[in-house]
């Protein structure tokens, strides 16, 4: 195993992880289990990404705009996967 697989490795554990404790979260709430889903806007800021809107090409666009409003342990698990994979292909 080399440090691009170790990497994957973690990304998807962290991603695993924020899956667990966004489950707990969710039913400590009074009543009803309401699922609260943490995104990469949320976690870095809206005012970060303030550059998107002006951006030319409409398809960039609205790819970025659809990455940064997944949930976060969906980007986590997908960079790990893709990390991953980039290891196993770099270890030979």
């Amino acid at each position: 195993m080399n440090k691009l697989t170790l990497l994957g490795i973690g990304l998807l554990i962290i991603s695993g992880l924020l899956v667990g404790f966004q489950a707990i979260s969710s039913m400590m709430t009074a009543g009803k289990i309401v699922w609260k889903e943490l995104t990469v806007m949320q976690v870095i800021g809206t005012d970060r990404f303030d550059w998107v809107d002006g951006l030319s090409m409409a398809m960039i666009k609205d790819s970025i705009l659809y990455v940064i409003h997944l949930p976060l342990y969906i980007v986590l698990a997908a960079l790990g996967l893709v990390i991953m994979i980039l290891g196993g292909l770099t270890s030979r």
